[in-house]
């Protein structure tokens, strides 16, 4: 009798937007607020990513104990890109686009929870000011990206503040 085992990654993205002309909403979530104690004017849901191979890599580095490159709260950052509309591959390193921009984990995050971790970062009215289509979550020491998602999801202008956050389940 053979015995397969598989593991599957779901992750599951979620993007709320608000208006936020005084930032004082960012202020809020980036000190570990919750979502839900505002009003977004849009929310957003989509499913997947690729995981990159150096962040394959580095993840089983990490349970080897061979590596302290960790993606904790202050090493760890969601990142967002505007042009990148090349196709995502394992080989790639970092987002694609010209514009791009990195911001470290709200306060409390990432979180685990029964077999899911939650990554939340908060893009404050100046931060990320341009069409999103591409996201990952980056480790700040060492630059290694975990994943790469493609997936158009508009235009962040002044005066809106996104909380983005990403939750893989493992089972």
């Amino acid at each position: 009798m053979n015995i397969v085992e598989r593991a599957k990654w779901a992750p599951k993205w979620t993007i709320n937007k608000y208006k936020d002309v005084d930032g004082k909403i960012a202020e809020a979530l980036k000190a570990g607020a919750s979502t839900e104690d505002f009003k977004a004017f849009e929310t957003l849901e989509f499913e997947g990513n690729l995981l990159l191979n150096t962040g394959i890599d580095e993840m089983w580095n990490i349970i080897n104990g061979d590596s302290t490159n960790v993606f904790s709260n202050d090493l760890c950052k969601i990142g967002v890109g505007d042009d990148g509309t090349t196709a995502a591959s394992a080989s790639q390193t970092d987002l694609q686009g010209a514009s791009t921009a990195y911001v470290t984990m709200d306060d409390t995050y990432p979180t685990s929870a029964t077999q899911a971790t939650n990554y939340r970062a908060t893009f404050d009215t100046s931060t990320g000011n341009f069409h999103w289509n591409e996201f990952t979550i980056k480790q700040d020491t060492s630059s290694i990206c975990l994943n790469r998602k493609l997936s158009d999801k508009g235009t962040k202008v002044v005066g809106e503040t996104w909380s983005v956050t990403l939750t893989i389940t493992l089972s």
